[in-house]
């Protein structure tokens, strides 16, 4: 039985291959199932699945991570390398004593999946890169890139790699909190968990308020007559007419309060709160999936900055601008918040104002 793993309408499915002809009438093939990795968003597609790399039994390489486990029975893990700013992953291999990793902005290098990654000297560590084989019986690489194929010796010092040894360790941004951040970001939108919580408070609360209807009714009556008498005095007769003319107007007003007991247990609003309640949870998903990836690409970007030997390198102005950028997409989900963080907080070398 072989597992199978491949990636079909934007998903990552899994299946099994049963031993025997594949092209005999009984289907080889189980049913299959999508799979959900914790810590890796739904609409995250892997764009390269690796299988046996260096005592790993599945890695999966995404455009902003990769995500990869021991084995069966062991938990996946997710590393973000530091990568250029514009970078995105498309291809790792095994070669030497390293992993090497292609990407939109050049190629990188780790001895180790979590361990530190640093990105090759020019001409490759900089030119997008879609995939990078290892020459056989050669310690060397070949690179397909935007603007060739490059081939080349691995180690280090050729490639304008530092050794791990003996480099400080980038010391973390100053930045906020990611968690003050989401905060910040979903008041910012109107998405607090507070909104929810108010309206379902004032949905239980339905059933014991009144309606109240006020009616006003108003009548005019009108009455109107004339009598004719005839007298006879002192030898004359005498004609008599009387009239008369009445009119009244009523004014009525009522005022009346009805309950309906039974939106006590159940109120009909409630249906429509709980589709509310479904759109408000996916627009919170989707914002705080966007704050997310600029939250932490930032840091990536200033972990990567600091480690820049030059800071007048042009990388390294490259680098302050993208962090400036990704700076100014989380105080626009901020509403500002992030930009008066920045300012009161102390600046040093991680920060990027």
């Amino acid at each position: 039985v072989a597992e199978v793993w491949l990636v079909v309408g934007g998903q990552l499915w899994k299946t099994t291959l049963a031993a025997g002809d594949p092209f005999s009438e009984e289907a080889p093939f189980s049913a299959a199932h999508v799979v959900t990795i914790p810590g890796v968003p739904v609409a995250e597609v892997p764009v390269q699945i690796v299988f046996g790399l260096a005592g790993v039994d599945i890695l999966l390489v995404y455009p902003r991570m990769l995500v990869f486990r021991v084995s069966e029975e062991s938990p996946w893990q997710v590393v973000r390398p530091v990568r250029a700013p514009e970078a995105g992953f498309s291809w790792i291999t095994r070669a030497g004593d390293g992993f090497w990793l292609a990407s939109e902005g050049g190629i990188l290098r780790a001895r180790s999946l979590a361990g530190r990654w640093w990105r090759a000297a020019p001409p490759v560590g900089g030119i997008a890169t879609n995939r990078i084989f290892p020459l056989p019986h050669a310690r060397r690489l070949l690179a397909a890139t935007e603007r060739g194929l490059y081939d080349g010796q691995p180690p280090l010092q050729e490639l304008g790699l530092a050794s791990d040894a003996g480099r400080a360790q980038p010391r973390a941004p100053v930045d906020p909190d990611i968690l003050a951040v989401q905060r910040a970001a979903l008041r910012s939108q109107g998405l607090a968990p507070d909104y929810m919580r108010r309206l379902r408070e004032g949905v239980a609360r339905r059933g014991w308020w009144p309606e109240v209807s006020l009616r006003l009714q108003s009548g005019i009556a009108r009455k109107s007559g004339a009598d004719f008498d005839q007298s006879y005095v002192s030898g004359g007769t005498r004609y008599l007419r009387d009239r008369e003319r009445a009119e009244a107007m009523d004014i009525d007003a009522s005022l009346i309060f009805s309950w309906d007991l039974g939106d006590v247990s159940f109120n009909p609003g409630s249906v429509d709160l709980s589709r509310e309640a479904r759109q408000v949870i996916s627009l919170r998903d989707d914002v705080l999936d966007q704050v997310n990836q600029l939250y932490f690409e930032r840091q990536s970007i200033l972990l990567a900055l600091e480690a820049q030997a030059d800071p007048s390198d042009v990388e390294a102005s490259r680098l302050r601008l993208r962090a400036a950028e990704l700076a100014a997409g989380l105080d626009g989900w901020t509403g500002g918040w992030f930009r008066r963080q920045l300012h009161e907080r102390p600046v040093g070398e991680g920060t990027v104002n």
